[in-house]
């Protein structure tokens, strides 16, 4: 660091080191930014893909369970296969969900208006096929 005659930092170079915290704290938050944004639309993918998979796996099931009629060997295998491929993706948009809600120090709430009845609806036409499975009614 360069001095004057007394031993005194130079006032130009504290500026120029001034300007350098400012322009690193800038970064920083622009960094902070971009990782909250990251992290909430791990979050939002998360949500959006499982419950979509759910329902694909849950009609596979019944498929194979023969409650639409019976299948041969070939279609019997080919279900197995799309139920453990939809497994394994839910398994690993489960982890992505894990990791996107411990990345983000906290949870924001999004507080809007909706429809109760298409929540329901929607909830019913999903859960229905798993419910008739396990022989419950809706």
């Amino acid at each position: 660091m360069k001095t004057n005659e007394e031993g005194r930092v130079r006032p130009e170079r504290i500026a120029i080191l001034e300007a350098q915290v400012l322009e690193a704290q800038r970064v920083i938050n622009e960094l902070h930014s971009r990782d909250a944004l990251k992290t909430q639309f791990l979050s939002n993918i998360s949500h959006d893909l499982r419950t979509p998979l759910t329902a694909i796996i849950t009609h596979a099931e019944i498929l194979r369970d023969g409650m639409l009629g019976e299948l041969n060997d070939r279609q019997t295998q080919s279900l197995a296969g799309i139920i453990t491929g939809g497994r394994q993706l839910l398994d690993m948009i489960g982890e992505i969900l894990i990791y996107a809600k411990g990345a983000g120090s906290q949870l924001d709430l999004n507080v809007s208006d909706f429809a109760i009845s298409e929540v329901i609806d929607h909830v019913l036409a999903v859960n229905e096929p798993l419910a008739a499975k396990k022989g419950l009614a809706v």
